[in-house]
């Protein structure tokens, strides 16, 4: 067996669901069916699916739950008997929707004063570049792996420089005073920014104020070092955006969102003013959470400290995988790996290899075998997760996402990677 601490990984999953089921109200005798369920399958392909249909429970428990409150069948626009209950009452109008309620769940640094919600990470990102070329009106210089954020800017900003060689970007960086980069950058191929490599550069620049935007969407450890950015003799704005479905939600998926926190050595009238601005503009521009997913999202599921061990629990299995894939020696597929991204790429060496027939040989025989390994867009939340990547400009390949869990699934997938099997797709 490949992966030898198989039993491990199912006590640790069953845990953490038993943890999140509890905190939202599923019945104990529920979770004790399933967790028999699942501990009488030890350890057999089933095991994956049944963990998989214990999580499934738990996402549409929190569902049911959103729409039996009452106020998911409200009217869109306010009905209450007084003024006090109008003003004191949650509306479920989308555009006025206060989110103090979800917003609370990512203030849990010291440093940051304001944490700003919208119904996606790239409504998220348009806001916040839209909001800092009204402050200043320069062009955005980007470091950017992620097709969609090159999309985004190309659309709404008349000026933008998009790098994809770290070097140049850097003896580039004081050309202008507003900066998008990620952080881990999306990309296999490109280096990744230090939290010093940006100081160095706001530092020798001339502008007296700087502001700059992180996507954040794939940091799985938080030790970006923030506070030495503030410390510096400029004025400083930093907001760290990212989509808050990836890998906030224990991969239960149960909503678009998008996290905005905000960071400066500026006064705190100057920041509230910028806050209030990227709040009015998530009103008027639509940008803001549904009453659906807003009822979703501020269901108690697991504190910070649980989402920090999610976190790094993705970020060891994928290198994992990718330590076993590796000593395999495949020569139809070249892996392609960056520590710290939560996936792998597997491309095929040969023009001709029949990569979709290959895939859905591969989950077939899964299913066949009543196992769990999904073919899915995104990438890995709590289970491992194939995807096909065709751009049409080249040969398509394979994105390959370990989540938190790694079930007994994962062996077939590597048997698939035997040369011998590989063998005949390439024919």
């Amino acid at each position: 067996m490949y992966l030898n601490d198989l039993k491990e990984n199912i006590d640790n999953e069953i845990n953490q669901l038993n943890n999140i089921a509890m905190n939202i109200g599923v019945n104990t005798a529920v979770i004790k069916d399933w967790n028999k369920k699942i501990r009488d399958s030890l350890i057999t392909y089933s095991t994956d699916k049944f963990i998989h249909q214990f999580e499934t429970q738990i996402r549409n428990e929190i569902i049911k739950k959103s729409i039996k409150n009452p106020k998911f069948w409200g009217y869109k626009s306010i009905d209450n008997d007084s003024y006090g209950l109008n003003m004191s009452a949650d509306t479920n109008y989308t555009r006025s929707l206060p989110l103090d309620k979800i917003e609370k769940q990512f203030k849990n640094s010291k440093l940051m004063e304001n944490c700003i919600c919208f119904n996606s990470g790239m409504a998220a990102l348009n806001a916040v570049i839209t909001i800092c070329q009204k402050i200043i009106n320069v062009p955005v210089y980007a470091y950017s792996a992620y097709f969609e954020t090159y999309s985004l800017l190309k659309e709404i900003t008349i000026k933008n420089k998009m790098f994809e060689n770290k070097d140049a970007y850097l003896n580039a960086f004081a050309d202008s005073n507003l900066h998008l980069v990620e952080m881990p950058v999306c990309s296999t191929e490109r280096q990744d920014l230090s939290i010093n490599e940006i100081k160095t550069g706001i530092l020798n620049s001339k502008k007296e104020v700087f502001i700059l935007i992180i996507d954040s969407t794939l940091e799985l450890e938080n030790k970006q070092k923030i506070k030495s950015l503030l410390n510096i003799n400029k004025n400083l704005i930093v907001f760290k955006v990212r989509s808050g479905l990836k890998l906030d939600q224990f991969g239960l998926e149960l909503a678009n969102l998008g996290i905005v926190e905000v960071y400066s050595n500026l006064s705190s009238k100057h920041i509230e003013f910028i806050v209030n601005m990227l709040k009015n503009y998530r009103a008027v521009s639509g940008l803001s959470i549904d009453y659906n997913s807003y009822l979703r999202l501020i269901a108690p599921i697991l504190t910070a400290k649980d989402k920090v061990l999610y976190k790094q629990k993705i970020k060891s299995n994928t290198s994992k995988l990718f330590e076993i894939i590796s000593q395999k020696k495949n020569k139809y597929f070249k892996v392609k790996f960056k520590f710290g991204l939560p996936f792998i790429f597997l491309i095929p060496t040969c023009p001709n290899f029949k990569l979709v027939n290959w895939v859905d040989d591969l989950v077939k025989e899964v299913n066949d075998k009543g196992g769990y390994l999904p073919y899915g867009t995104s990438f890995g939340f709590r289970h491992t997760r194939l995807e096909i990547i065709d751009d049409r400009k080249k040969q398509p390949y394979l994105r390959l996402a370990p989540g938190a869990f790694l079930g007994k699934s994962n062996n077939i997938l590597l048997q698939y990677l035997e040369n011998k099997i590989c063998e005949k797709y390439a024919k």
